[in-house]
């Protein structure tokens, strides 16, 4: 279950970046579509990757969360405004603190979660 909800937060957030920056292309209309299709090869590589592994749900965190995160970091450079550009990174620090870095979560993953065993 903890496999599903990381792939699936993941796909909104990279998605939802990608419609952002498609919405919104007013300059640079070449790049931001080139941007955001690097994004989504990167992302698809990565489920394709890591969806064969038959790993831990632990290592599937550890393993995908740089794709994913610059999947998701990659879009908004052009169009978004520094300060939004920041939070974004600010929450993939927040992300990777809560739930990837050692510590209780992947802690708790490792106990609790049956395909991490």
């Amino acid at each position: 279950m903890w496999r599903w909800i990381w792939l699936i937060g993941w796909s909104v957030l990279i998605v939802g970046s990608g419609y952002q920056v498609i919405v919104g292309a007013e300059r640079f209309v070449w790049l931001q579509w080139g941007l955001v299709a690097c994004a989504f090869v990167l992302y698809s590589w990565t489920l394709r990757v890591w969806l064969s592994k038959r790993q831990d749900t632990a290592v599937l965190y550890k393993g995908t969360f740089a794709p994913f995160a610059v999947a998701y970091l990659v879009p908004p450079i052009i169009y978004l405004p520094w300060w939004q550009w920041a939070l974004t990174l600010f929450v993939v620090f927040c992300i990777y603190g809560a739930f990837v870095a050692d510590g209780r979560f992947q802690d708790w993953l490792k106990q609790h979660d049956p395909a991490s065993s």
